[in-house]
């Protein structure tokens, strides 16, 4: 959680960057130094009031929902280090938890537990938990190994394991009809089962370079101090030359993306 001193720089610089946004756009139209100064004033107090309250309700949900999902990835490269077998053996000491009798096979685990009917009497049912967890994405040839274990073991239900799923393999398995499939990916999987341990084969901070995380890199909020920066050094300048709009345009333009860059991924839920 962000200290007092931090919250207190964000919110600082956060207001002097408002009001001198604010304070050049006035001072340009009306060119009353006064009116530009309480207008920028009153706005800088209101938004920063608005925004610090708004953060305030969601840091610790969002705190914890990066934890979550650190630990769900952690989770998920550390199963891909492991022997099926150790593998197996993770699932059915988490799996156990639950009011079922789980029983190790070779590629999966055979669970047995009884679900209640409108009747008031149980019915025993079984399922197969099949974890894929040889590579970072699930393909269909992997669902097609599952579906053959779900026959072999004469069985209705299975879940199925795995970081991620190709859409060719979400594709396969909203065709199947014989057999009720549940699915989860590394996220889900971490909610589902809560481990209390993670296995640590692999180094868990070496990830892999895509687009996606290369415009996060480059959006990155801690960029937002040199576009800020930037930004009010040109509107700064705008008093000292006669083509005002260029400068307050470009200024503008610079403070805004740094705020949006600052804000937007603190106040976007996850």
């Amino acid at each position: 959680m962000r200290n007092i001193v931090a919250k207190f720089i964000d919110s600082t610089v956060l207001s002097v960057a408002v009001f001198i946004l604010v304070f050049a756009w006035v001072r340009f139209y009306t060119r009353n130094m006064t009116l530009s100064i309480i207008i920028g004033a009153i706005l800088a107090i209101v938004i920063c009031i608005g925004i610090n309250l708004v953060l305030n309700k969601k840091e610790a949900k969002i705190l914890h929902s990066k934890k979550q999902k650190k630990d769900a990835e952690a989770l998920a490269l550390g199963l891909l280090g492991l022997t099926n077998l150790e593998i197996l053996e993770f699932f059915a000491k988490q799996i156990s938890k639950r009011p079922v009798k789980v029983t190790q096979s070779t590629n999966c685990l055979k669970i047995e537990y009884y679900s209640a009917q409108k009747d008031l009497h149980s019915t025993k049912s079984t399922a197969i938990v099949v974890p894929l967890f040889h590579t970072m994405k699930v393909e269909t040839s992997d669902i097609i190994f599952a579906l053959k274990l779900a026959r072999a073991h004469n069985v209705a239900e299975m879940e199925i394991y795995g970081i991620s799923f190709s859409p060719e393999a979400k594709s396969l398995l909203s065709s199947i009809k014989n057999i009720q499939t549940k699915t989860f990916d590394q996220y889900q999987m971490f909610s589902s089962l809560s481990p209390e341990e993670i296995p640590t084969t692999l180094d868990t901070s070496v990830k892999r370079l895509n687009w996606k995380e290369f415009v996060q890199f480059a959006l990155d909020k801690k960029r937002a101090r040199n576009y800020l920066l930037f930004g009010l050094i040109i509107l700064a300048t705008s008093f000292m030359v006669p083509y005002k709009i260029y400068y307050l345009v470009m200024g503008s333009i610079l403070c805004i993306t740094a705020l949006t860059v600052r804000l937007i991924p603190l106040l976007k839920k996850t």
